[in-house]
């Protein structure tokens, strides 16, 4: 029996269960950062309902049942983000079907990815990082080994100097 209302008794049913609830998690999603933000987040939640909450089972089926959930949950908030991309992708390219478009739209591009290439090369990574690859500031610094401040003054930068480039050519606010 774990008495979760004292900082002893939680940090108990942390250490016991976080691992196995972690191991469960990533093996379900694939994604070591995923896995750890669900049962991160079931822990916090215990901890915010500390003096309420009472196991009415065993604290290792509640928490079971509770990371059931909340990979349901994450993968139903999945498709839904999905579908929503997927209709936006439908409403741009539906918007974006004349041959003039695509003709300025491609030369954006070209000139875009020169202005990318005169860069530094690290400023060049991040934002390929970022724009081409869709990784966040927080995956780019694992991945790179700098912080992600380093990450955000980077394509802050890149950004600002991509915009003074092209304000002139297109409307650019």
């Amino acid at each position: 029996m774990f008495d979760i209302s004292t900082e002893e008794g939680y940090e108990k049913l942390y250490n016991k269960f976080f691992e196995k609830m972690h191991s469960i998690a990533y093996a379900k999603t694939n994604s070591n950062e995923i896995a750890e933000n669900l049962v991160q987040e079931i822990f916090l939640s215990i901890w915010e309902r500390k003096n309420k909450l009472v196991f009415k089972e065993s604290a290792e089926r509640y928490l079971m049942r509770a990371l059931s959930s909340k990979i349901i949950d994450h993968y139903r908030a999945k498709a839904i983000r999905q579908k929503h991309l997927e209709a936006e992708k439908l409403k741009s390219s539906q918007t974006l079907a004349t041959t003039e478009e695509n003709l300025e739209f491609g030369e954006l591009e070209v000139r875009l990815k020169l202005l990318v290439n005169e860069l530094p090369e690290k400023s060049q990574k991040i934002f390929k990082l970022s724009r081409e690859f869709g990784m966040t500031n927080r995956d780019i610094s694992k991945h790179l080994a700098i912080p992600e401040r380093t990450i955000s003054t980077h394509l802050s930068k890149t950004i600002s100097h991509l915009k003074s480039h092209l304000k002139g050519d297109y409307s650019i606010s």
